[in-house]
């Protein structure tokens, strides 16, 4: 006998360390229960060895107390299973039980009364404990085992106080509780191993969803360059059909991707430094030969003995955000390059329209002399060649210097046919694909026009030998991630698009081509604001303008406009009835020389003309004069505002009509003044044509035409 209660204490300390192993490791709380039972049963089973040698009834007590505590843990585990703790009705329930085994063995009572209520309670809570197990495991595979052994103790428990004093059947039911007990701790460890396997299932399921789910490639590479695992990400953006098909890629295909000089993975990552820089930035070709750009952090891992093991990292596409970046760029250049080509052109226009006011009023004088008639046609002509320059100039300055209009882009194309057909030459054949496009585009008056002249231009250049130039517009309805990629907003649009057959161009010169001053032809006299002049006009509209070429494939340019939702309004002038047929205009300029050239021309028309050159001089004159007839004003006079010096100067002058001049506006002028507004430079038949428009007509005309 007693050899057997010592192999039983044994088996009992070993699994009681095993679980205090176990509890250590996971530190879940039904484990910490469960240990602690397994040391109650420790000293239970102490406690029945020592009594069997001493043969004092007082370790029997002990005996007893220490199934009872080892029964309360037990149930306790099993509460911690589905979150819950020991009830405090139970508690007291155990501590009364503890008091019955002291005061029955005190009393020295039968031995059913003393051992009925201890295991009438002991086997009550076991079997509680295995129901607890079937419910909070859902009764499945180890639950079933764990809670049933629990379940088969808690009635053998029941039968002790029955059946122990039966002298055949006393061995079987230690035999029996010799082997329940283990199995019970089998069962406890099965358990804890099945919920430890579900976890770690569970949480690389999470961890799983987490990667495929990344917006971003994730991959782990072998030293040889053999993808190991990586997410659909990863997949999608190397164009690989799945997840598989990366996995089995011959590590040199995909090295391969990286472009020449990255066949060796340790080379590519110690020469990049992914390892110890950072995020490193790469061109790569996808599985279909189209190049991306990406970003990959990446880092060499090390295994248990320090030597390297395989390669981790990150990959992000930036392919679209690297194009929008350059197109940002690309802007902000465009507005500085504006901002100062403006300044410049507006400098220029001041002194062009000295120019062209002293040919005009050279060439409408007879003039004796042949030879000077036509120096002055020269001078006039070439300041009309400038004066075509300084316009692509300002359209490069993003001002408003022509009112908005709605434009049906296919019409005009269409209209603008024979004038494209001349300025290709008899080498180019102009192909027109036109259909009805889908709504108007609200634009800058005559915007269009440089668009078309600008890029059969620039097509012409291109193809020195003649070919063809293919021109179509239409609608097309943009999806969101077609927008995105043109910087656009979805929906219907107009697209322009010419096709030519010339060298084409490569990817440096196509960063460039749009930027002002850039041009592969300076040797032929090139001025590089062709196709800028092209990107200012588009951008001015809301569009977006790409190019698609390569060397000795020709070039396509795909021009994109929002279809506009606006009402029509009529860009023309508004026209003004002169009520009393006055003659008397007031010129205000802070440029001495282009008031002085505006006032030469008005005075050789036969009107009667004042001057100020600026906003105070202005308001003197109208006080002392306020039967004005017509005021032209420039829009910039130094510090102040021509438009402000005139909503000053209407109370004054309610007569008269006004007109704006300007070399460069860059406020934000309303619709009225800027159908009042003549551009610098101009010529004198310009000034009367526009001034005819208010309804003021020269008095030399007049004269002329009576």
């Amino acid at each position: 006998m007693i050899p057997a209660l010592l192999m039983t204490l044994v088996e009992a300390a070993v699994l009681s360390g095993v679980f205090a192993y176990l509890y250590r490791a996971r530190r879940e709380a039904f484990l910490g229960w469960w240990t602690a039972a397994l040391a109650a049963s420790v000293v239970r089973h102490a406690m029945s060895v020592v009594g069997a040698l001493s043969g004092l009834s007082g370790f029997t007590m002990l005996e007893q107390a220490a199934a009872l505590a080892q029964a309360s843990l037990v149930l306790g585990g099993a509460l911690a299973l589905s979150g819950r703790t020991l009830p405090r009705r139970y508690v007291a329930l155990a501590l009364v039980g503890l008091i019955w085994i002291v005061t029955a063995h005190g009393l020295n009572l039968p031995f059913f009364a003393l051992t009925l209520p201890t295991f009438a309670f002991l086997g009550a809570t076991s079997i509680a404990a295995g129901v607890l197990v079937w419910r909070a495991e859902r009764a499945r595979g180890a639950r079933w085992f764990a809670g049933g052994v629990l379940v088969v103790w808690g009635l053998h428990q029941l039968d002790y106080p029955f059946l122990r004093p039966d002298p055949a059947v006393a061995p079987w039911g230690y035999a029996l509780a010799a082997v329940l007990e283990p199995l019970t701790a089998v069962g406890f460890l099965v358990l804890a191993n099945e919920r430890a396997l579900r976890t770690e299932r569970e949480s690389a399921r999470r961890h799983r969803a987490l990667l495929d789910n990344l917006p971003v490639g994730v991959f782990e590479a072998s030293l040889s360059g053999r993808v190991l695992d990586a997410n659909p990400a990863l997949v999608r953006m190397l164009g690989f059909e799945s997840v598989q098909s990366l996995l089995d890629a011959d590590p040199e295909r995909l090295l391969g991707l990286l472009g020449e000089g990255a066949r060796d993975p340790a080379r590519l990552w110690a020469g990049a430094e992914i390892a110890t820089a950072g995020p490193t930035e790469l061109r790569i070709e996808r599985a279909d030969g189209a190049p991306i750009r990406v970003v990959l952090h990446g880092t060499l891992v090390e295994g248990e003995d320090g030597e390297p093991s395989h390669f981790e990292g990150i990959v992000r596409d930036v392919t679209e955000r690297r194009r929008l970046q350059q197109i940002l760029d690309r802007q902000r250049r465009m507005e500085a390059l504006g901002r100062l080509a403006g300044g410049v052109a507006h400098d220029f226009n001041n002194l062009l329209t000295v120019i062209r006011a002293g040919t005009s009023i050279l060439l409408a004088t007879p003039s004796a002399d042949p030879a000077q008639a036509r120096w002055i046609s020269d001078i006039d002509a070439a300041s009309g060649r400038a004066v075509q320059l300084t316009r692509k100039l300002l359209a490069l300055a993003r001002g408003r210097a022509a009112p908005m209009v709605e434009v049906d882009v296919s019409a005009v194309t269409r209209e603008a046919r024979a004038v494209l057909e001349r300025l290709s030459g008899e080498a180019v054949r102009i192909e027109l694909d036109l259909e009805d496009a889908p709504g108007m585009v609200r634009m800058e008056e005559g915007a269009l026009d440089q668009i078309l002249l600008n890029l059969t231009t620039n097509a012409r250049d291109a193809m020195r030998k003649g070919g063809r130039l293919h021109v179509s517009c239409g609608g097309v309805v943009l999806g969101r991630a077609e927008a995105s990629a043109l910087a656009l907003e979805p929906g219907p649009h107009v697209r322009l698009r010419f096709c030519d057959e010339g060298a084409g161009m490569d990817a440096e010169t196509q960063r460039h081509i749009f930027e002002p001053f850039f041009t592969s032809r300076s040797e032929e006299g090139g001025t590089g604001l062709g196709l800028a002049t092209v990107f200012a006009h588009v951008d001015n509209a809301g569009g977006r303008i790409e190019v698609d070429s390569e060397p000795g494939r020709g070039s396509e340019f795909s021009v994109y406009w929002p279809v506009s939702d606006a009402e029509v309004r009529p860009a023309a002038v508004a026209r003004e009835q002169a009520a009393r047929g006055g003659h008397r205009v007031l010129v205000i300029d802070d440029e001495d020389a282009v008031r002085d050239a505006v006032v030469s021309m008005l005075e050789r028309g036969g009107f009667s003309v004042l001057s100020a050159s600026g906003p105070e001089e202005a308001m003197r004159v109208a006080s002392d004069d306020p039967e004005l007839d017509v005021v032209l004003c420039d829009v910039h006079l130094g510090e102040s505002s021509g438009p402000a010096l005139v909503r000053a100067l209407r109370p004054k002058l309610a007569g008269a009509s006004f007109l704006f001049m300007s070399g460069y506006a860059t406020d934000a002028l309303d619709e009225d003044t800027l159908g009042r507004l003549i551009p610098k430079p101009f010529t004198m038949q310009e000034l009367f044509a526009r001034m005819e428009a208010l309804g003021v007509r020269a008095p030399a005309v007049e004269s002329r035409v009576s």
